[in-house]
């Protein structure tokens, strides 16, 4: 199953790649109750309650996209990419495919850390 969304930002949207891939700030726009390590240049160990995988990550800034697969489970993957939107803005587009996950589950999860990648976008924009 594929889940896609469009989410806009008021930052431009190297901004948003920049923010987005920062090792430092994963973190802040990971959703609620999830956490992350670095477990190499390129992967990421994901916690979530009492469950921990392991997410490969490979990033195409010519193309402002980010590109993501869980290493023990296949078929657990999905795209990040940043365009130019409204104002000077960003539009976000995000695709996950997933075989065990129903799409609201998806969707709200993708939804929750794209709300808190807006705010620390917009902390991170607007420091000064």
């Amino acid at each position: 199953m594929t889940v896609t969304g469009s989410y806009g930002f008021t930052a431009p949207p190297e901004v948003v790649f920049g923010t987005l891939t920062d090792p430092d700030r994963v973190a802040r726009w990971l959703p609620s109750g999830v956490t992350a390590d670095r477990a190499g240049p390129d992967r990421y160990r994901i916690r979530a309650g009492g469950t921990v995988v392991v997410c490969e990550v490979a990033t195409v800034p010519d193309d402002l996209r980010l590109e993501w697969r869980l290493a023990d489970r296949p078929g657990v993957h999905g795209t990040f990419r940043a365009e130019d939107g409204p104002a000077g803005g960003a539009q976000v587009h995000i695709s996950v495919d997933t075989p065990d996950a129903g799409p609201d589950r998806v969707l709200a999860l993708v939804g929750d850390a794209m709300r808190r990648l807006q705010l620390d976008v917009s902390d991170n924009f607007n420091a000064g």
